[in-house]
């Protein structure tokens, strides 16, 4: 042994520093990239929701106006009800 070298219990020399850095830069852009990409899709998905679902209510209430139309105003029914004396 050497007089003047001291022992550490983790050895860093430049080319795990190195190795460190760069595996830790390239898990922070992952864990970055993949909650982008995750906001985005759930985005889109909500949104492709929507308007699936505004597209069946729009087609859905159609049918019911074919099916039970609104009466016009001059095809309506009034019923004269007086009061009894």
């Amino acid at each position: 042994m050497k007089p003047f070298q001291k022992h550490f219990i983790l050895q860093v020399n430049l080319r795990r520093l190195i190795l460190f850095i760069a595996l830790s830069g390239m898990s922070v852009i992952f864990v970055n990239s993949y909650f982008a990409f995750y906001d985005t899709h759930k985005k889109l998905l909500t949104d492709q929701f929507f308007k699936i679902n505004l597209n069946y209510s729009l087609k859905l209430a159609n049918t019911v106006d074919t099916f039970f139309p609104l009466p016009n105003h001059s095809s309506v029914l009034v019923l004269n009800c007086s009061p009894i004396t």
